[in-house]
């Protein structure tokens, strides 16, 4: 995949992410793609349907208003079928009040398809700040 098509792709995944559509999502995801989330979360996964849970804001709804998510790309770098993106993302407590954390992802591309997702975040301050432990 050329440096622009991992660019397309990756717009197209976060516009689908953006409203949740796991259908879309998941004919971006090549057939033997893995997630990573931070290790303090879980482990790698790669069952199709719980990686889509997962993207579709399942585990998030737990702590935060899915429906107000809001992923800000602050930067994106291609280079030979990897991806790297840093983002902001905003939302809504179910307990009330802000919820927001800078993201790095990590995607690894082929074949048109996203075969692997890797997630960074600071997951102390996620976990502070759903427990109301913010200072």
């Amino acid at each position: 995949m050329t440096n622009d098509d991992v660019r397309v792709l990756l717009e197209n995944f976060f516009a689908a992410w953006a409203t949740r559509d796991t259908q879309e999502i998941g004919a971006l995801l090549s057939d033997e793609c893995t997630l990573t989330p931070p290790r303090s979360i879980s482990s790698p996964i790669t069952d199709r349907n719980t990686i889509l849970a997962v993207l579709s804001g399942v585990p998030a709804a737990k702590f935060l208003k899915v429906e107000t998510i809001d992923r800000k790309i602050d930067h994106m770098l291609v280079d030979d079928g990897e991806a790297a993106v840093t983002l902001t993302l905003t939302a809504e407590l179910n307990a009330g009040g802000p919820y927001e954390n800078s993201y790095c992802w990590r995607f690894s591309c082929a074949d048109g398809a996203i075969s692997a997702l890797t997630e960074f975040t600071d997951t102390n301050h996620a976990i502070r700040t759903f427990s109301g432990k913010t200072s």
